[in-house]
């Protein structure tokens, strides 16, 4: 069953790193608890929680926010999971100054030391700019390349069953 992990993973992988290369060939891939990017050194990292296990406050906050702000992606027959994926290359495409970055940091403390609910917190934080621009980044890369970022999703999303079948045996 290891196997079936390992393999899968890295297979899903291997497919977001040619699917970078389309954007930008020094963009860096690896797998970790949640989805990120890191614009100092050009990485995202994708996040096998969000990838595997959906029913968490995070992520359907994220996708309730997506709904009720005119990203949709699954007009374009894209599943959150792709979203994510080009949601993280769209910080790395859309870097924010020193300046934005100051204002972001204030503004996530702010968020953060809130009395607001968790839920609350997360759309707060999915409508800072750095945040948004990403997103819109992401669905214009799927308005201007829509077969392409529906052939990353199918492919991923065959690799994510395969792996998700594992667990049931």
């Amino acid at each position: 069953m290891e196997n079936v992990f390992k393999d899968n993973f890295i297979k899903i992988k291997k497919e977001v790193e040619d699917f970078t290369l389309l954007i930008d060939q020094n963009i860096g891939v690896e797998f970790g608890e949640h989805s990120c990017a890191y614009t100092d050194t050009n990485d995202i990292v994708i996040g096998i929680y969000s990838t595997l296990y959906r029913d968490n406050v995070v992520d359907l906050a994220h996708e309730q926010y997506y709904r009720d702000n005119g990203f949709n992606y699954e007009d374009y027959n894209i599943k959150y999971e792709t979203f994510i994926i080009l949601h993280e290359i769209g910080h790395l495409q859309t870097i924010p100054t020193k300046k934005e970055k100051r204002k972001y940091k204030s503004l996530q403390k702010r968020i953060n030391n809130s009395k607001m609910t968790d839920y609350q917190k997360l759309i707060s934080y999915f409508k800072l700019n750095v945040e948004f621009n990403a997103d819109k980044w992401a669905m214009d890369y799927i308005k201007k390349f829509p077969i392409v970022v529906q052939n990353l999703d199918f492919v991923i999303h065959i690799y994510k069953k395969r792996i998700l079948r594992a667990f049931e045996k």
